[in-house]
C-alpha cells in the first residue's frame, strides 16, 4: 500500500512539473494597460535572422521606452558617460488594426506583440534598389 501512494505522489509531482515547463508565455492584447511603463531595448532582428543586440552607450544605464499615458511615450537614451543624451517625447495612436501602433515623430507603423516580459515591433525598413523594403524586428524587454 506504501508502494502505491509513493508511486501515485510521484506521478503527480511529475505531472505538475512538467506542465509549468510546457507553458508558452501568453501573448497579451495590444492596449494601453499592457504597454504602459518601461521596456528596455534589447535586440533588432534582421531579415535571415540575423541578430544585433542593442548598443546601450552607457555601461550602467540602457536606453528605454517608457509609455507613460494612454497616447505619449518617451524615450531616454545616454552619453557613454551615462548622462541623458535625449529624451525623446512623442505620441502614438493605435490605428483600428489589430495588435498595430502608428508613433509620431516619424517613426514607424509597428505590428505589436506583447507579452509579460517582452515586446516585438514589427516594422519595415524602406531600402533602395535592388534590395527594396526589408522588414525587422525590434525586441524589448522589461527587464
Amino acid at each position: 500500500m506504501k508502494k502505491i501512494i509513493a508511486i501515485i505522489a510521484l506521478a503527480i509531482v511529475l505531472t505538475n512539473c512538467s506542465k509549468k515547463e510546457d507553458q508558452a508565455e501568453q501573448t497579451l492584447a495590444t492596449v494601453w494597460p499592457n504597454l504602459a511603463g518601461i521596456w528596455y531595448f534589447k535586440e533588432t532582428r534582421k531579415p535571415n535572422n540575423v541578430v544585433v543586440p542593442y548598443p546601450h552607450n552607457c555601461s550602467s544605464k540602457r536606453e528605454y521606452l517608457n509609455f507613460n499615458t494612454a497616447e505619449t511615450f518617451l524615450v531616454h537614451d545616454f552619453n557613454a558617460d551615462c548622462s541623458a543624451k535625449n529624451v525623446l517625447n512623442a505620441t502614438y495612436t493605435f490605428n483600428g488594426f489589430p495588435d498595430t501602433i502608428v508613433f509620431g515623430y516619424n517613426l514607424p507603423t509597428s505590428k505589436v506583440t506583447i507579452t509579460t516580459t517582452e515586446m516585438r515591433l514589427l516594422y519595415t525598413v524602406s531600402g533602395n534598389p535592388p534590395t527594396g523594403d526589408t522588414q525587422e524586428i525590434l525586441v524589448l524587454t522589461r527587464n
